[in-house]
């Protein structure tokens, strides 16, 4: 059995473009390219998804290790109150171990600095002193040494890329043997292998952090927040731990700095007041965030996955990292307390823009009560509401001077109430090749199969664009409202300057994320289906993107902070080049590049819904399908000086896939 390092030790997991610290002193890295490169990033998780998504996202030389594997054993990871970390690891694993590196200098935790990087507190307690003026509860319950914190001190080297901090390994899938864990050079995995804590009945991570006021600014400009999963580990079978680029193994991250964030394409952590944190203070901060605010560098393992997935997750990691070209060594000198889950239930609302003169509105929230969404069978969408909610529906829409004829009715009625005034449903058109969808989830007609309507229905629209560049039609799916639902009048569409839209009474926000993905049959009439694979797009919009959600700003009408959506597109379409879209997927799971004239069954994994990176990116990176609030099939006019986009299209059996 080789080990790559003598002493059978690990050194440091720190991901993200950072030199020198486990997969660095285990493998080799280099530093994080700066420039595109070219990866097919699909789906997800590619090796679990039932469709095999195109994704050239290469595996370790090894075949997949066997990891164990087990749920959250409760919101609290540690408190640093004993001598181990407070979180129970699966059954069939032990314990998880912290670590602390530097590739410069480090001078807490006071220890040898080759075992707080190797063997880690499995050696020695790296645990340091609670700094004073803590502002909450502590958790040692008075038992000795006192009230502890996990803190580490130094600079990092002066090299562009280096970096220092702490790493915690969540559980182990066995015994950690005398000396440490090891990579298996032979095996290509580490020895014990991570163990895989499913962690997606929360929401995201919080923690205390306390740092110090002479290293407050450089610590602010240089943090970031990382999360590993199996798509990101040695064995895990979908990243290359020779590789150096898109398919490297790396993490997922978040960063206080905006340009952090953007030159390494990471979310953003936030305040406990829902704030978007763009500096840190002398002393202690509460720090949280989503799953969504950790993305990936696409540079630098962007291709194994977008955002984190929090079924699968190995570790956390918290590092300083010097990125400029000739340096200088970034000081730091941090703690962190009380590092747990975040329940759903306490998410803050969110900072950014707001509803009605800066009233955040109350979204009523619960998961998707089905795989169904809409079968099209009966007068009203599929999907029940959450029990604080009511009825979702469609409504369709095209700006002007770009018009609808069908469906028809009055343009503000059909846009605004849609189809809880008016049915909006057409005949099926003819040539289905699939199984009839199921039942509709309302009241059904024994007399009829599809809930009382005559005859089989589709949602459809036809029409044409505008011929303005951006210009767009499509119809709209709001998943359900909140409260008791619309008035007699319907809901009304609240669009802000942004272009981003919310309604009144507000969407409720449903989380999907218990599945991967949605699907629909789509029929495209032969008359307008390649002026459509050109600019046909499927968007869905979450809290994050959405006015008065409290992220995305409805008064910014360029940059990254606008209200938007994440978007899949026909692959190399001018759509899908214009707005950083992702790819749709076939029944094959191969991306389309082209719609065919009549039915084509589309699937799509979340990870594919991107956000443009140049209006509405800043927000997030890909959708976060635990607060959805609308789906759109949309036709954009893209173009400078293009002309009118012809449309004749149905949506049929939309549901969400697992």
């Amino acid at each position: 059995m080789k080990r790559k390092n003598k002493e059978g030790a690990r050194g440091l997991v720190v991901g993200v473009a950072t030199v020198g610290m486990v997969f660095c002193q285990l493998v080799g890295c280099s530093s994080s390219p700066r420039s595109p490169v070219a990866a097919d990033a699909s789906a997800d998780r590619p090796a679990d998804t039932s469709i095999s998504a195109d994704a050239n996202s290469a595996s370790d030389a090894s075949a997949a290790a066997s990891f164990c594997t087990g749920p959250a054993s409760g919101e609290l990871i540690d408190d640093m109150s004993g001598s181990s970390i407070s979180l129970k690891p699966p059954s069939c694993g032990t314990k998880g171990t912290w670590y602390a590196g530097s590739t410069g200098t480090l001078t807490i935790p006071t220890v040898d600095p080759s075992i707080a990087s190797n063997c880690g507190s499995d050696c020695q307690s790296l645990y340091s002193p609670l700094p004073a003026g803590f502002p909450g509860a502590t958790g040692d319950a008075g038992v000795a040494p006192g009230a502890q914190a996990m803190c580490v001190a130094g600079k990092t080297g002066t090299p562009q890329y280096d970096g220092a901090g702490m790493e915690l390994v969540l559980a182990w899938s066995g015994p950690v043997p005398v000396g440490g864990a090891y990579y298996d050079t032979d095996a290509g995995t580490m020895v014990p292998q991570f163990a895989l804590i499913n962690a997606s009945d929360y929401a995201g991570i919080q923690f205390w952090l306390w740092v110090s006021p002479d290293t407050a600014a450089s610590v602010s400009s240089s943090l970031l927040v990382g999360l590993a999963d199996k798509n990101q580990v040695p064995g895990g079978g979908v990243c290359d731990v020779n590789a150096t680029g898109a398919n490297a193994c790396t993490l997922a991250a978040a960063a206080v700095s905006s340009s952090m964030a953007q030159n390494h394409g990471s979310g953003r952590l936030f305040a406990s007041d829902g704030s978007i944190l763009t500096a840190l203070s002398g002393g202690w901060q509460h720090v949280w965030a989503p799953w969504s605010s950790f993305t990936t560098n696409p540079y630098w393992g962007g291709a194994n996955e977008v955002t984190v997935d929090s079924r699968d997750l190995a570790w956390v990691e918290l590092w300083v990292e010097q990125d400029n070209t000739s340096g200088p060594a970034v000081p730091f000198d941090f703690c962190v307390y009380e590092l747990s889950f975040l329940p759903k239930s306490d998410v803050p609302v969110l900072d950014g823009g707001a509803q009605e003169a800066g009233k955040t509105p109350d979204f009523c929230t619960g998961p998707a009560t089905g795989a169904l969404i809409d079968d099209m069978s009966g007068s009203n969408i599929s999907l029940q509401p959450p029990s604080c909610g009511s009825p979702g529906g469609w409504t369709a829409f095209s700006v002007a001077p770009g018009g609808l004829t069908s469906p028809a009715g009055d343009p503000s009625v059909v846009s605004n109430c849609g189809s809880l005034c008016q049915s909006l449903y057409s005949p099926l058109p003819a040539g289905f090749p699939g199984t009839m969808a199921s039942l509709d989830a309302a009241a059904v007609d024994s007399g009829t199969v599809d809930g009382g309507a005559s005859s089989l229905q589709a949602m459809c629209i036809a029409g044409q664009t505008g011929p303005q560049q951006y210009a767009w039609s499509g119809m709209t799916l709001t998943f359900a409202y909140s409260g008791t639902g619309p008035s007699a009048t319907g809901p009304a569409k609240i669009s802000s300057p942004s272009l981003g839209f919310t309604t009144n009474p507000p969407p409720a926000l449903i989380d999907a994320s218990q599945y991967s993905g949605i699907e629909f049959w789509l029929w495209a009439s032969p008359g307008s289906v390649t002026a459509m694979s050109a600019a046909f797009v499927v968007e869905l919009i979450d809290r994050n993107q959405l006015p008065g959600g409290g992220v995305c700003d409805p008064n910014a009408t360029s940059g990254s902070m606008p209200c938007s959506g994440a978007s899949a597109g026909i692959s190399y379409s001018t759509a899908a080049a214009s707005q950083g879209t992702g790819g749709l997927l076939g029944a094959d799971g191969g991306e389309l590049t082209a719609l065919a004239p009549g039915w084509q069954l589309v699937r799509t994994p979340w990870s594919s819904f991107l956000s443009n990176p140049y209006y509405g990116g800043g927000n997030e990176k890909s959708v976060d399908p635990t607060t959805l609030a609308f789906a759109q099939f949309v036709i954009q006019q893209d173009r400078a000086n293009g002309a009118a986009i012809p449309f004749d299209f149905c949506v049929y059996g939309l549901n969400f896939y697992k």
